[in-house]
């Protein structure tokens, strides 16, 4: 949907872009970073507080190359919009492979570590969280250096296929075990 955001401080029509964009992607824990494609860097520049900046950005959940327009008051009336093509990445951390993981096993701290990603789509992030991936299982072989997503994971069963196990039943002060 349609968002905006008024904001009325000594900044600049670019720090007010970028302050909407990080309340647009905060739940990603990561960072923005935006490249202002073809803008007059003198408008970019515009500063409050006699400059109020009410950004529109067209998807709340967008990156790579944004469409977006900043309405300029200046003292409470309308001055000019100014419409941004804005190329918007998302950098945050990610859980890598720090070398090859064999499917089937048990994923351990020193298989992995995290590392800041610059991402361009938000289809498919990795992990932020290392603890998301150690004590799980790999369901297929994971490269080295790979990003760790949700997908190449599995819970490790409590018991493998041929595995004895004793079974106790308790009710009625009897108690049976079987194996």
């Amino acid at each position: 949907g349609d968002r905006t955001d008024s904001v009325r401080h000594k900044k600049t029509l670019r720090d007010a872009v970028m302050d909407h964009l990080n309340r647009q992607f905060a739940r990603y824990q990561g960072s923005v970073e935006a490249v202002f494609d073809r803008t007059d860097g003198r408008i970019l520049e515009l500063v409050g507080p006699q400059y109020t900046f009410i950004v529109r950005g067209a998807d709340a959940a967008k990156i790579g190359l944004v469409s977006m327009s900043v309405d300029v008051l200046e003292g409470g009336r309308f001055v000019q919009t100014v419409p941004l093509v804005v190329q918007v990445s998302l950098v945050r951390p990610t859980v890598i492979a720090r070398r090859a993981i064999n499917q089937d096993a048990e994923i351990q701290p020193a298989d992995v570590e995290v590392t800041p990603l610059r991402y361009t789509s938000l289809l498919r992030l990795g992990l932020a969280d290392a603890a998301q991936v150690v004590g799980q299982r790999a369901k297929r072989l994971i490269r080295a250096g790979a990003t760790i997503e949700p997908d190449m994971l599995e819970e490790v069963p409590l018991v493998l296929r041929g595995q004895l196990v004793s079974i106790e039943s308790v009710g009625g002060g009897i108690r049976v075990v079987t194996s």
